[in-house]
């Protein structure tokens, strides 16, 4: 399969991954949509996977973002640059309600129900 995730979200705010493994939420291939067992029980919103990595927004404004963190960019949030195969809080955005989100393979955009935009990643060297 190629390193992408595919996910898919129902009306109930349910996930299904499937592909990539570092990034479909489950930490092995899966050829089908299967639940995302990390994300049962809580209603996501909004989900969005590129290339390395995959992110969910869910009703309470929390992001999870999960995935393979592409050249060491910290692009998942999580203080490390490490890969997180299942889907995973991010904590440094504890405190503010999170209305979107977008990932891809080094950098993360961040928007707040306040209006407030945030990105992070890596810092360009000149």
């Amino acid at each position: 399969m190629a390193n992408t995730p595919l996910l898919a979200l129902t009306e109930e705010g349910h996930v299904y991954g499937w592909g990539y493994e570092l990034a479909n939420g489950h930490g092995q291939e899966q050829r089908t949509p299967q639940l995302v067992t990390a994300l049962a029980g809580i209603r996501v919103l909004l989900v969005y996977a590129w290339d390395f990595c995959s992110c969910a927004v869910t009703e309470k404004g929390e992001l999870y973002t999960w995935g393979h963190d592409y050249l060491n960019s910290f692009n998942l949030g999580h203080g490390v640059a490490v890969t997180q195969q299942t889907p995973k809080r991010v904590e440094a955005l504890r405190g503010v309600k999170v209305a979107a989100a977008a990932i891809c393979g080094t950098h993360t955009l961040v928007a707040g129900e306040d209006g407030v935009v945030c990105g992070y990643g890596p810092v360009p060297s000149n």
